[in-house]
């Protein structure tokens, strides 16, 4: 009998993907029994599901912040996930002039941009971040003055989890009116959002981040800014995303936002107290352990780590075997896992980057185990450090075709 089969598993890689809340499911199929009709239908049953579309629209909006009334309202565009959410605003608001963006993006932001300067005669700035990942204002400001056409800076970064200064980075877009998109899937539902304070043009998240399911996202866009449709079809959402809307998985968005919300802070359970003591662990077991970004704003359910003369692969699999699921630092491109631009970005060394794995808690985790999962990870570290010979300076091959793209 292998260790999996006799212990449970403990998933710790809710930045890629959330376990569906039992609520929320419970939500999403009385939806399906109840509402079969097209949004879009004149009749009793069509009505029936437009009235759940919209209210959850308008709902999730004023939660958000946004303004539901008045001649320029806002508006919540509801998509498949935050990756289209993402292309729609990259390629819907940017005007003349270059794209700024941050080294840490997604690859749904720094690709479509990167095919927008291949194709559409658009042109790419990059901003420098500091050993904690974060962003240099005055950079940016420089960047600014000389002209932009739109700035996408995400606000908590999927691999570190540090989160930017989005209110110094709003004022400035707005100071120089230059519309400002933000990538919040990360942080929606685990850190307070008020849209009305920070005067970005656009965000994006996903359900699946906050243990909603997964096929569904939004794109919260201000009434003022002039977004361009992706899509062309019928007159769904006002044109800016044509297709018919999914009655059960709106309202599997709105269960899972409203139970995430009620888990935020919870006392004794919270993401950070669960994070905090993992890292407390490990710190103890390892002195020579570097937690990325641990001294900049961090979002409270991530944290990276590396362990120096460790291969993070080598790490992933022996932590899989032992019941633990997280994942590298790493976004995989063509099937083979790269080092981290990102970190590399923050200055890191090459044992630094060789060996970052991510540990991601979400609201369905507990500190029970967070205690066994400690324990696991500190064991499996110690077996692979034991090895790897004190005079020897390799680590072991590193495993093609792993993943993570988040």
């Amino acid at each position: 009998m292998n260790n999996m089969s006799q212990s449970p598993l403990l998933y710790l890689d809710n930045n890629a993907s959330t376990p569906l809340a039992t609520p929320v499911l419970e939500a999403m199929v009385n939806c399906a029994r109840c509402q079969h009709g097209n949004p879009a239908s004149p009749h009793q049953s069509g009505r029936k599901a437009r009235q759940v579309v919209e209210l959850v629209r308008e709902n999730t909006l004023a939660d958000l912040g946004g303004e539901i009334t008045g001649t320029q309202p806002d508006r919540l565009v509801f998509t498949s996930g935050a990756t289209e959410a993402n292309n729609i605003a990259i390629r819907g608001l940017a005007k003349d002039g270059p794209i700024i963006l941050s080294p840490g993006e997604h690859p749904s932001i720094d690709r479509v941009a990167q095919y927008m300067a291949k194709n559409l005669n658009a042109s790419i700035v990059w901003l420098d971040v500091n050993q904690e990942g974060v962003i240099y204002l005055e950079q940016l400001e420089s960047y600014l003055r000389r002209g932009a056409g739109l700035v996408s800076v995400i606000w908590g970064q999927h691999e570190t989890g540090i989160v930017q200064p989005m209110g110094s980075i709003a004022a400035l877009c707005n100071k120089f009116g230059v519309p400002l998109h933000t990538d919040a899937t990360q942080i929606v539902n685990k850190i307070p959002i008020n849209v009305q304070e920070i005067p970005i043009s656009a965000l994006t998240f996903s359900a699946h981040k906050f243990h909603g399911p997964k096929g569904i996202g939004g794109l919260f866009v201000r009434g003022s800014a002039d977004l361009k449709p992706l899509l062309w079809g019928g007159f769904q959402q006002a044109g800016m995303r044509p297709g018919t809307e999914s009655p059960v998985l709106v309202e599997g968005l709105r269960t899972a936002w409203l139970w995430s919300q009620s888990q935020m802070g919870v006392s004794g359970s919270s993401l950070s107290e669960m994070r905090d003591f993992l890292e407390h662990q490990l710190r103890n077991a390892f002195p020579e352990v570097v937690f990325h970004g641990d001294s900049a704003l961090r979002t409270p359910q991530t944290s990276c780590f590396s362990v120096p003369s460790l291969d993070r692969q080598a790490l992933l699999m022996a932590l899989d075997q032992v019941g633990v699921a997280c994942s590298t630092g790493a976004a995989c491109e063509s099937g083979a896992v790269q080092t981290s631009e990102f970190l590399r970005a923050m200055g890191c060394t090459a044992p630094l980057l060789e060996s970052a794995i991510r540990l991601s808690v979400g609201y369905l985790n507990t500190r029970q185990e967070m205690e066994q999962a400690s324990d696991r990870i500190i064991n499996s570290i110690k077996n692979l450090q034991r090895r790897i010979s004190p005079q020897s300076t390799t680590v072991p091959a590193r495993r093609e075709g792993l993943k993570m793209v988040d």
